[in-house]
């Protein structure tokens, strides 16, 4: 997903990031000028990330990054069905298993 960003930030707000010792993911989601959980060029990217899914629906990054910005919309059971699908093809993956450990908790309180 970050190599996804980094081919989609404005030029104009490239500047922003540099120097940041924060993280550039972090300072893009903490910092939006929008107002809104997270800048409107990932509308971009999830549009791009959801067009090409039915061709790799079996490629787990591509999976983690769909989770990861449902995750950022405060969508939570769309993150859970994607965090599923990558378990489903890899019972091992401990970033998905810890994600849905952590969505579980989450709807437990």
């Amino acid at each position: 997903m970050l190599e996804a960003l980094s081919l989609v930030i404005p030029r104009e707000h490239l500047s922003d990031f540099t120097g940041n010792r924060v993280g550039l993911f972090r300072m893009m989601v903490s910092q939006s000028k929008t107002g809104q959980a997270y800048p409107e060029y990932f509308e971009d990217i999830h549009a791009h990330m959801l067009k090409i899914e039915p061709q790799r629906a079996e490629h787990i990054p591509l999976l983690h990054g769909l989770a990861t910005l449902a995750r950022l919309r405060d969508d939570s059971p769309q993150a859970l069905a994607y965090y599923q699908r990558v378990l489903d093809i890899d019972a091992q993956d401990q970033v998905a298993r810890t994600n849905v450990a952590m969505l579980g908790s989450e709807e437990n309180h």
